[in-house]
């Protein structure tokens, strides 16, 4: 009982955090709906009265750490780097919660009520005309974090309430009209069809059949040939017109960082790594160019952290070496922060806490 009171109190929270939204907007520096979740997880530490000491969470705290100090002699806006040191710690601190306090598993039961109320709105709001997308970026939630969270929807449906739920809710990108979350989704569902030795048999075969054909089309592609002129004349134009230039150049600016301040990166933060991306990318792109992350997380922490990225993503895949309930989960959101980078929302670390849990909870009985 006392977990599902606390789950709904977190379910209220979500939603009223959202309803805040609409009319504070992002004025904080996180968007509003991360705040319960902080505070769901600090409330759970301090109430314990305990601290468990794990080896594995301290050395991803001194990690963090670590990683602030090799970049610091780059770092030219010390505010933006601070708020993404304490993001990464905070963040990291509540997969550690996740772990070692939420015995109930309470969190993530009530972000998979948010996320069911979210599809009710979608649906809702495209019955009487409204956009979800339109809405939801208006008040700064943007549309691929609902897709981020109505797919822990999807996957704890599947845990929990068998075909009849999470097949149906494994259709809500067209509510969303996210390509990263039809990605996430064909990951599961790959993930599922590869234990069946037929379907590895078609699909190693339709890779060896298609591979030549379709790197033959590509190579003849004016966006393939744009590329081969970067990096053999380090110069990059749009030869054609695109729909997305802005993800392209985002990409150009990444690599160009990437190959200029490896093995340091720029530091955390995303103004400076504007910084730098802004310098370099104008070297090789006459273009306008209004910068952000990369939209990848791969190229974006590896132009900000250089060598220190791949300790950091050692850290990330770990518990996809375990058997865990939750694994799954954790890789499909792998490839979703490779289209946008929610790395730093908590809902991540949520489904990360929880796809370590069990073997970190061994780990601490025998202690």
């Amino acid at each position: 009982m006392i977990s599902i009171s606390k789950s709904n109190a977190l379910l209220v929270a979500l939603i009223v955090f959202t309803i805040l939204s609409s009319v504070i907007g992002r004025a904080l520096l996180v968007p509003l709906l991360y705040i319960p979740i902080y505070v769901t997880v600090i409330l759970l530490f301090i109430s314990a009265g305990r601290v468990v000491y794990s080896k594995f969470f301290i050395s991803f705290f001194l990690l963090v750490l670590f990683i602030q100090l090799t970049s610091v002699q780059n770092i030219i806006d010390i505010n933006s780097s601070a708020i993404y040191l304490l993001m990464w710690l905070m963040n990291v601190f509540v997969a550690y919660v996740v772990v070692y306090y939420d015995r109930s598993n309470f969190i993530i039961k009530a972000i998979s009520n948010y996320g069911i109320f979210l599809i009710i709105s979608m649906i809702l709001m495209l019955l009487i005309g409204i956009s979800p997308s339109d809405f939801y970026g208006g008040i700064g939630i943007n549309i691929n974090l609902v897709a981020f969270i109505v797919v822990i929807s999807f996957y704890y449906s599947y845990l929990h309430n068998g075909k009849n739920m999470y097949i149906p809710l494994s259709l809500t990108f067209l509510l969303t009209g996210s390509r990263m979350q039809i990605l996430m989704v064909a990951t599961f569902y790959c993930s599922k069809l590869l234990k069946y030795k037929a379907f590895k048999i078609i699909l190693l075969v339709s890779i060896l059949i298609g591979l030549y054909p379709v790197f033959d089309m590509l190579k003849d592609q004016p966006i393939i040939m744009d590329f081969y002129s970067l990096f053999i004349q380090n110069s990059f134009s749009f030869s054609e017109k695109m729909n997305d230039k802005r993800r392209i150049y985002l990409l150009v600016s990444a690599i160009e960082v990437i190959r200029n301040m490896f093995p340091f990166g720029t530091g955390l933060g995303l103004e400076n790594f504007k910084f730098y991306a802004h310098h370099y990318l104008s070297l090789v792109y006459s273009g306008d160019a209004r910068l952000s992350m990369t939209h990848n997380f791969y190229l974006s922490y590896l132009s900000m952290l250089g060598v220190m990225f791949f300790p950091l993503l050692a850290k990330l895949v770990y518990p996809l070496f375990f058997k865990s309930h939750y694994r799954l989960l954790l890789l499909i959101f792998l490839v979703g922060i490779a289209f946008n980078e929610y790395i730093t929302s908590p809902f991540f670390w949520v489904v990360y806490g929880m796809s370590i849990k069990l073997a970190l909870l061994k780990e601490y009985s025998h202690v």
